[in-house]
């Protein structure tokens, strides 16, 4: 369907009946695609193969990964080339979108990468290296999952002890914890993880959450793996799951992939309620109504899409879409709008700078943005 929706794009240009602003687009779009491939035999105006080339060069054969449904076909165009990495470059723009894309890049932040710190039982911190994806938490000693040695002499001297340790990620920031039973676990950005130096000795397998992460738990029959938010208790043997827990989100969802979890709503005064997911299923619970819980089909392209390295929206309105790029690019929000209904579909890497995603929400959505000193402002 997306490659219909550009090739008509391409057939437009062709017969003249393009908008200016679906020239500009094709424009770019050929001219990146001639600047990647560096080949001498698109310098004519050949768009068919052009268009040929690209959708090889695309990873939009996978369907589930990218939905552009009700958008316009210059929209979804764009779309698919910030899918591929080659981003919006208009060859005729007008003098205020110069303007715009100029301050956007004048002020650009970067996107996030890997950055933790892991709190130890004494007190101590260690900043994680950026240059690793993650660490592996041993009773014996800490290492990068590449398998070197994280050297600490408050490390080696706490690391035995009983007290919980703690791996937190900034705004902007995310990396993977390996725990002493195997289980693997990927915080995103703006989350924590409590969990003991071992297992041992232990009934359950338990761990506090704070934000958002993905688990694979390591299967062991007689000893449950817990995981605890302010609104909810997750208990499974071994499996596949996904928990987003933000305070500044209106809904804890609990999304399930593989396998089967527990999940209980908890709070004070109130009585234990326990649901069983089934794997493509998700719980909500309102985190002004705690203990109201909810079972239904999830949506596990878009709970999947920040660890696959990318953002999805479905439908999404404007503050669900900044809240999102908030906590990746460390930024402050500042609407200058009457109105936030707008709603957003499409996928866009998160390996990018803020101004690439920017330019790509503006697009005929009738939002603008300003980038002053690491604040977003959003007018209209």
């Amino acid at each position: 369907m997306e490659n219909e929706i550009a090739k008509g794009l391409i057939e437009k240009y062709v017969n003249g009946t393009c908008t200016a602003e679906e020239k500009a687009i094709v424009e770019s779009w050929y001219l990146n695609l001639a600047l990647e491939a560096n080949d001498d035999d698109l310098d004519a105006p050949d768009f068919e193969k052009a268009f040929s080339r690209l959708s090889k060069s695309l990873p939009l054969q996978r369907e589930k990964q990218f939905n552009f449904k009700r958008l316009t076909a210059a929209a979804a165009v764009l779309l698919l080339l910030a899918a591929g990495g080659w981003f919006f470059k208009a060859r005729y723009e007008n003098e205020s979108g110069k303007e715009a894309s100029l301050s956007l890049k004048r002020n650009d932040v970067a996107p996030g990468k890997n950055i933790a710190v892991l709190t130890l039982a004494n007190g101590k911190t260690i900043r994680l290296s950026d240059a690793k994806t993650g660490v592996v938490i041993d009773a014996d000693a800490l290492t990068y999952n590449d398998g070197s040695k994280i050297s600490s002499a408050s490390a080696e001297s706490s690391i035995l002890d009983k007290a919980l340790l703690k791996a937190s990620t900034p705004r902007g920031g995310t990396y993977q914890i390996t725990l002493p039973d195997d289980t693997k676990v990927w915080l995103n950005s703006a989350s924590s993880l409590k969990f003991p130096p071992s297992f041992k000795g232990h009934s359950t397998r338990r761990v506090e959450l704070s934000g958002e992460a993905y688990f694979e738990v390591a299967k062991m029959e007689r000893m449950p793996f817990v995981v605890v938010t302010d609104k909810q208790e997750v208990e499974v043997l071994g499996t596949h799951f996904n928990v987003n827990s933000y305070a500044d989100e209106e809904v804890t969802k609990t999304t399930l992939l593989e396998g089967s979890v527990k999940v209980s709503a908890i709070g004070k005064n109130m009585v234990k309620a326990i649901n069983k997911l089934k794997p493509g299923q998700q719980s909500r619970i309102n985190n002004s109504l705690p203990g109201k819980m909810i079972i239904e089909p999830a949506n596990i392209e878009q709970v999947m899409a920040w660890k696959n390295g990318y953002f999805h929206f479905e439908n999404d309105n404007l503050p669900t879409v900044m809240r999102q790029l908030s906590r990746w690019y460390d930024i402050e929000i500042v609407y200058q709008v009457d109105r936030m209904d707008d709603e957003f579909i499409g996928d866009i890497p998160r390996n990018v700078k803020l101004s690439e995603v920017l330019k790509v929400l503006e697009y005929g959505s009738g939002v603008h943005f300003k980038i002053e000193n690491r604040k977003l402002i959003v007018t209209k």
